[in-house]
Formats: C-alpha cells, structure tokens, sequence
C-alpha cells in the first residue's frame, strides 16, 4: 500500500534520495560555520554529497549501495 500511495504522490526513490542530500549539504554547510576547525573534513562530506546529487540529476536513480563497503572506513 505505501508503494502506491507514493507512486500516486509522484515521489521517487530518486526525488527523496535529492531531497536527503540537498538537506545534507544545507547540515553540513551550517556546520562548518559553527565548527571552523572541521571545515574541511565537512567540506570533503559535502563534495560526496553533491557528487551523489549530480549523479541523481544524470541518471534519475537512487545510488545503488555496495553492502560490503558499509561500516568500512
């Protein structure tokens, strides 16, 4: 039922994957100015976040998540 209740809102995957990131970047920007000293790690943050949201733009899909990256540093 959820499946088609959001099919008929017209909301993608790929839409709620862009409406994550660009709330992301807004997090991350915000943080860099309360927290100078972390700037550029939250600036490298950011960068994957918008690389995430240009690839949406592109191809009009949710990245695809590698299982066995996750948790991994």
């Amino acid at each position: 039922m959820n499946a088609m209740l959001i099919s008929e809102a017209g909301v993608s995957n790929a839409d709620r994957w862009g409406e994550l990131c660009d709330r992301q970047i807004e997090i991350l920007q915000s943080l860099k100015q309360r927290f100078p000293e972390r700037a550029e790690q939250m600036t490298n943050i950011c960068d994957h976040w918008q690389e995430i949201r240009q690839s949406l733009k592109q191809t009009g899909k949710a990245p695809a998540i590698d299982r066995r990256k996750v948790g991994r540093t």
